[in-house]
């Protein structure tokens, strides 16, 4: 669940209520359509995304696909269960996943992060590896690349000698 939510940069609440219906494993996608409200393990509802950018299809790289039908492999085992990342068919629980991340900060001697940071850091991720911050504001699902560009435009700090450096390139 912690890879998946790296690689995917979901919101919490979307990633709970992912559900195997919303996995293609021939096209390697998600379809993210909800977030869910969970008052109690057994009570909870289903809404919409945080903004109507938020619904999509996200693609996925084949280790996710891999991790994902290992997961519906295990799951069969224990019984019939619609939540991607549920334990005993109800929807995962956000306290059981903050345990797991203090869990292996504390194995790795770091500062643990809340599951949101694994949003951020998959941003911070892409941006590292010169991806489009365009593209990688529709990945996240950004009502704007304004947002983006608000709370990532920090990690851009050297951007501007390499952008003097490209008329170097040309006969300008």
């Amino acid at each position: 669940m912690m890879r998946f939510l790296f690689v995917t940069g979901l919101r919490s609440e979307e990633l709970f209520a992912l559900l195997w219906e919303d996995i293609n494993f021939d096209k390697k996608t998600a379809s993210i359509n909800k977030s869910i409200y969970v008052r109690t393990r057994s009570d909870y509802e289903f809404s919409d995304t945080k903004n109507s950018s938020s619904n999509q299809v996200i693609a996925l790289d084949e280790k996710t696909i891999e991790e994902l039908k290992n997961r519906q492999v295990e799951q069969a085992l224990i019984g019939e269960m619609n939540f991607i990342f549920s334990f005993d068919g109800l929807p995962p629980s956000s306290r059981t996943f903050k345990t797991r991340i203090n869990n292996l900060a504390k194995a790795a001697g770091v500062k643990p992060i809340h599951l949101h940071g694994l949003r951020h850091s998959h941003i911070a991720f892409l941006i590292e590896h010169n991806q489009s911050i365009y593209a990688i504001s529709k990945r996240a699902g950004h009502s704007s690349i304004k947002t983006a560009l608000d709370k990532y435009g920090h990690l851009y700090p050297d951007a501007n000698q390499p952008l003097a450096e490209e008329f170097s390139k040309s006969d300008i």
